[in-house]
């Protein structure tokens, strides 16, 4: 909620808020492109690694221990049929430490 900007406003608060070499997890429902993921209560990865980057970030993992091949992305993430067995992303975060 808040769209992009506020999503990299807080991600740059979180960056200022760690100490150099700090850590950043992030985990979150994985969407589509050509779908709302607004009201779907998604994200597309790509949109992830660009805020993350433009808040200063550094991508250093990721994770599928949390995915779910058989999620087609296209239910709201509290959809009965798919709540609590959806598709999510795990993603490590670096904060350089020249930050």
């Amino acid at each position: 909620y808040g769209g992009e900007e506020k999503a990299l406003a807080v991600l740059s608060s979180i960056l200022i808020a760690l100490k150099p070499g700090g850590i950043l997890g992030i985990v979150d429902h994985v969407g589509s492109p050509e779908l709302d993921n607004t009201y779907l209560h998604r994200i597309d990865p790509v949109i992830i690694d660009e805020l993350l980057y433009r808040a200063g970030f550094i991508v250093t993992g990721r994770s599928d221990v949390l995915s779910n091949m058989e999620d087609d992305h296209s239910l709201h993430v509290f959809e009965p049929e798919i709540k609590g067995q959806t598709d999510r992303l795990v993603i490590r975060a670096l904060k350089p430490n020249y930050r």
